[in-house]
């Protein structure tokens, strides 16, 4: 199990218009040997987040200032050396898109084995081929069929099967899941959540997942960070923020699902505004949607304290 800590995390895109902050100031200790689930709009910065710990940011990206710690050591402070080694050994990604994480010129064997050896392990020598085989099989795929396979042969779901068992061969202890279920569809999502929660039983691996879909938090995750504009609003138990959010921004959240019994959702409790990540607020970036707001939240950022980054937060009852 590893540790995973961010500490004042500011990163910033450069774009012609000027520096989009995407990630601003964000304190987050991931717990170990846990799942911890990330939600948020599109562009609230869960995947810029991620894609730091693996120094996967894009050539525009700029770290302004803060660690990002994983075992008490600052993988920003890596040397492209030590990042390629401290990859899929330490941590590794399952990105979104399985189709796109695979070369279409080599059997989905070859792929895994290589690797290994891409990380300095010698495919062919124990444990390795013995232990793709025993992650396909965790991961309910049969080895005799896969190995042998071109990526365009298996299904989506198949694929993202094949890329989870990939991200796990060299064992690392943090594993970072990027929206794993989007492009499936519903019973495959289901279909490959039993899996995670499997692996996650069986291995321990301390989990990072970042998703839009709620119903996937409820049933994966044991803790929930909400993200808006760039930062951590709310940080509890899965169970308690989907029960009883208590940030302004994760109650409209929430409410703006769309339910299954057909009602229209509803945005009474603050509006879902995009905030400028161009010029960010020097209060609560979500002061101008939020029917709480006063001055203060206007003028003054509030900390994350208790979990929650609100001056007037709900009270649980």
């Amino acid at each position: 199990m590893s540790r995973l800590v961010f500490e004042d995390l500011v990163l910033e895109y450069e774009v012609e218009e000027g520096a989009v902050r995407c990630v601003d100031g964000v304190n987050l200790e991931v717990p170990e040997g846990k799942v911890t689930a990330l939600i948020g709009e599109s562009g609230s910065g869960k995947t810029t987040l991620s894609n730091a710990v693996l120094r996967l940011l894009a050539p525009n990206a700029r770290v302004r200032q803060g660690r990002i710690l994983v075992d008490g050591v600052d993988v920003l402070g890596l040397s492209p050396e030590e990042v390629r080694r401290f990859r899929w050994h330490q941590a590794s990604l399952v990105f979104q898109a399985a189709q796109s994480a695979f070369n279409p010129t080599l059997t989905l064997g070859e792929q895994l084995l290589d690797s290994v050896a891409d990380h300095g392990q010698h495919p062919g020598r124990p444990p390795f081929p013995q232990r793709v085989r025993e992650l396909l099989g965790m991961v309910r795929l049969d080895p005799s069929r896969v190995l042998p396979a071109w990526p365009h042969q298996l299904s989506g779901g198949m694929r993202q099967r094949v890329a989870i068992a990939m991200a796990l061969v060299l064992r690392p202890q943090l594993l970072i899941l990027d929206e794993p279920t989007t492009a499936l569809d519903l019973i495959t999502q289901s279909y490959v959540l039993d899996i995670l929660q499997e692996v996650h039983r069986t291995t321990g691996v301390t989990m990072l997942f970042i998703t839009h879909d709620l119903a996937a938090v409820a049933r994966l995750a044991d803790f929930v960070g909400v993200m808006y504009g760039g930062r951590l609003v709310e940080f509890a138990s899965a169970e308690s923020v989907l029960r009883h959010p208590r940030h302004p921004y994760s109650l409209a959240l929430l409410a703006s699902v769309p339910r299954v019994d057909g009602q229209r959702p509803t945005r009474a409790r603050g509006a879902l505004l995009a905030p400028d990540l161009l010029h960010p607020a020097h209060g609560c970036n979500f002061a101008p949607g939020c029917p709480r707001a006063t001055e203060r939240c206007l003028q003054e950022r509030p900390p994350l304290q208790d979990g929650v980054a609100c001056f007037l937060p709900e009270v649980d009852s």
